[in-house]
């Protein structure tokens, strides 16, 4: 498992890939139904450039895309209905800016692709998902363009007991959990920072109340101490 992350900055801007073959250019059988020509979850090499670009590029499944953004200049993103990427790469990284991909889904070519530059990614081995047990509950940690790529599992597993660890490049940023029902003393005991009392005791009733003795008024001393 490979994925693509920026050269200038290292961020993830794919989710985990498998390399094939590229796929066959032919037109499709209905040319007006603009289909991705790489299947979810691979990427191909393709030694032709984009436009002006001589270049190689690495073409993928625009949905298997994190960490984007459309390029400032609007020039970047003309074509008939939709992007037809001939003035360049029209795709950011959105972490630092650079330009890294450009998307072709215009109404008239052939099949929906990004490409990203040879030279603006680095192929990096997908993180793997650890999965550490404590207990019946298990600590899982996952990269954010995994989390990203299907949120709503990942909640559920939280939902269900799971402490899930976020982590950028490797490193631990966030933590998802489920929400604590207990109070806080049940968990300190469940944790085991407090002991519960193995014979607990109730108060006597044989213990007498003091009752407080009547006196002057507070305001009265208050006022002698003034004098």
């Amino acid at each position: 498992m490979t994925r693509l992350r920026c050269a200038r900055c290292g961020a993830d801007l794919t989710t985990d890939l498998v390399e094939i073959p590229l796929p066959d250019w032919r037109a499709p059988e209905r040319p007006e139904d603009v289909h991705p020509l790489m299947p979810p979850g691979t990427y191909a090499v393709d030694p032709r450039g984009v436009s002006t670009r001589p270049h190689g590029t690495v073409v993928v499944n625009p949905a298997d895309a994190v960490g984007l953004r459309e390029h400032d200049d609007a020039m970047r993103l003309s074509g008939c209905c939709r992007r037809d990427g001939l003035d360049g790469p029209n795709q950011l990284c959105a972490s630092c800016g650079a330009e890294v991909a450009t998307l072709q889904d215009d109404c008239w070519v052939d099949w929906s692709t990004l490409r990203f530059e040879s030279t603006a990614v680095l192929h990096a081995e997908a993180t793997p998902t650890t999965d550490i047990h404590q207990g019946e509950q298990h600590m899982v940690d996952v990269p954010i363009a995994e989390l990203r790529a299907d949120l709503a599992s990942w909640i559920a597993r939280a939902q269900a007991g799971d402490e899930v660890v976020i982590t950028e490049q490797g490193t631990p940023v966030a933590r998802l959990c489920p929400v604590e029902s207990a109070s806080l003393v049940e968990r300190l005991v469940r944790d085991g920072v407090l002991t519960p009392a193995k014979n607990p005791r109730t108060p006597s009733k044989s213990i007498r109340r003091i009752q407080p003795t009547p006196g002057p008024p507070i305001s009265g001393l208050v006022g002698e101490q003034r004098r």
